[in-house]
């Protein structure tokens, strides 16, 4: 017998999947890093940073949206349209 699921405040669900879908907004930024005028030195440590702030986000989401906030962002990206008619 497996213990019922734990009910999850659906503010931290929507927090959780607006934060995962937030993580993925640093990804534009890194030609615009790689652009900046600083030394090559500086632009690895920003995209470092950068890098390591979008886990980061992206776990916290993870953890407040769960599994179901996962699969919900999942289908949201994945869904495919039909093709218009001929």
């Amino acid at each position: 017998m497996t213990a019922p699921a734990a009910r999850q405040s659906p503010y931290l669900f929507s927090i959780g999947v607006a934060l995962i879908a937030m993580s993925f907004a640093i990804y534009p930024a890194y030609p615009l890093i790689a652009l900046l005028p600083l030394p090559v030195q500086a632009r690895l440590a920003t995209a470092f940073v950068a890098s390591v702030a979008s886990w980061g986000v992206f776990l916290v989401g993870t953890a407040l949206a769960g599994k179901q906030g996962v699969e919900y962002l999942k289908r949201m990206f994945t869904r495919r349209k039909a093709p218009p008619p001929i």
